[in-house]
């Protein structure tokens, strides 16, 4: 894993699929199990949405999946977090990207009803020729913030708020 706010990591199968939880959007059939059960169709915004219900053994965030009913798509994903706050995300924009691909443009984070995140793509460029080694984590250069810095400077607003 490569991230500005913890370096370079190389991460165990455990926590690799542990962070697979924020992936929700891009690999939500994984969360299905013979326990799902169907509750019915929903609209969200303009699609029609299958409304999932959720019986996970593994630790999820999401106990409700909304999606879209001709796509497949996730449109939205909602449950409780593990220190009982309620997590709403929600897909949108959804824009072509090669063929009958689509990927949602804006993702929201809603937690407790309030927006907390909001991810917007402003372009995509498929198979642009870039070279294997960008992608060999021994030879990223990190640069970004200091966490450290990052978090004294949060709690010094926070101090002047």
């Amino acid at each position: 894993m490569i991230s500005p706010f913890v370096g370079k990591k190389k991460l165990t199968i455990e926590q690799a699929e542990e962070q697979m939880q924020y992936q929700t959007g891009m690999n939500w059939w994984k969360f299905i199990s013979d326990k799902t059960k169907y509750i019915g169709i929903e609209r969200i915004g303009n699609r029609e949405c299958y409304l999932l219900e959720l019986e996970i053994e593994r630790e999820s965030p999401y106990k409700r999946l909304w999606v879209d009913k001709d796509r497949l798509f996730l449109i939205q994903a909602e449950g409780d977090s593990s220190d009982g706050n309620k997590v709403r995300t929600t897909f949108s924009d959804f824009r072509k990207a090669k063929g009958s691909w689509e990927l949602p443009y804006k993702i929201e984070v809603f937690i407790n009803e309030v927006q907390t995140m909001t991810v917007l793509t402003k372009s995509l460029k498929i198979n642009q020729g870039l070279p294997d080694d960008l992608f060999d984590v021994n030879k990223v250069e990190l640069s970004g913030p200091n966490m450290q810095e990052m978090m004294q400077n949060l709690m010094q607003q926070g101090k002047n708020n």
